[in-house]
């Protein structure tokens, strides 16, 4: 079983990884619409590989608590 302070820090990893991504993909969004907009809309790449990756860290903070039984 986890300690509080172990299950805090994963907690906070998957916050910190969510955040990141809130903030950096309207920013690239951003750079886009102010740099090329007539061309491909390229944010939509990083957009789709990044969530797949927070979505596979979310996963895994969610199946390691039913793991626990927290």
């Amino acid at each position: 079983m986890r300690s509080t302070k172990s299950e805090n820090a994963v907690k906070w990893g998957l916050r910190a990884h969510a955040i990141a991504y809130a903030i950096a993909i309207p920013a690239q969004i951003i750079v886009w619409w102010t740099v090329t907009p007539e061309h491909f809309f390229w944010p939509l790449w990083p957009a789709l590989g990044w969530g797949v990756g927070l979505a596979c860290h979310a996963l895994a903070v969610s199946s390691s608590k039913t793991r626990t039984g927290s």
